[in-house]
C-alpha cells in the first residue's frame, strides 16, 4: 500500500487505484483484515477525491 501512497503523492491517481485494487485482492486472499480495510478506505479516497468518481467511491 506504500506504493499506492507514493503514486497518489506523485499525482498519479490511476496508478494508485490499480495498486490499491491489487492490495485488496492480496489482502482478501490472506488473513490481514486490517490491510483489507485500509486498502478500501484508501481506494475510496483515490476514486472519490482524486478521480472525482463519487458514485463509485460511495458504493
Amino acid at each position: 500500500m506504500l506504493a499506492a501512497e507514493l503514486h497518489d503523492a506523485a499525482g498519479e491517481p490511476f496508478a494508485a487505484e490499480q495498486t490499491l485494487h491489487a492490495a485488496i485482492r492480496s489482502a482478501s486472499a490472506g488473513t490481514r483484515d486490517d490491510l483489507l480495510a485500509q486498502a478500501w478506505i484508501d481506494l475510496m479516497h483515490v476514486a472519490g477525491l482524486q478521480l472525482g468518481r463519487f458514485a463509485e467511491a460511495k458504493d
